[in-house]
């Protein structure tokens, strides 16, 4: 479904044409529930040829996960990492301009919040006023 908005395409305007109200409405009465995929020897795989999966946010938080494994290893008590939206950071002794994340408001230039994190702690934003 997600293509179906012009989400999956990052060289679609942020205009595109909305989906069809029958897109929809066929999609809501079809729409793929867990029970659709198979779980099998670290193999997922569906018998719907229409079922796709999208790992992009899944994919930065594991990536996150294994960087952050690697700088312990290493000995790196504190850090912090970003990648594009998805931040984690270890240690307690990091600066507040690194701790607080601040939430902006999507139509305009102002912030609407902010969030501080704490060791361990990770936070994953979005918006579609930087990737359309």
């Amino acid at each position: 479904m997600t293509a179906a908005w012009g989400f999956a395409d990052s060289n679609l305007s942020p205009m595109t044409e909305l989906p069809s109200q029958r897109l929809l409405q066929d999609w809501s009465q079809h729409r793929p529930r867990l029970s659709d995929l198979t779980l099998r020897d670290h193999t997922v795989s569906s018998l719907r040829q229409d079922l796709q999966i999208d790992l992009g946010a899944i994919a930065k938080g594991y990536a996150l996960d294994l960087a952050i494994q690697q700088l312990q290893r290493e000995g790196i008590t504190q850090a912090s990492l970003n990648l594009g939206g998805q931040v984690l950071l270890i240690g307690n002794s990091l600066p507040t301009s690194i701790t607080e994340v601040k939430i902006q408001s999507p139509r305009t230039n102002t912030f609407l919040g902010r969030i501080t994190l704490k060791s361990g702690e990770s936070i994953s934003t979005s918006g579609d006023y930087w990737r359309n």
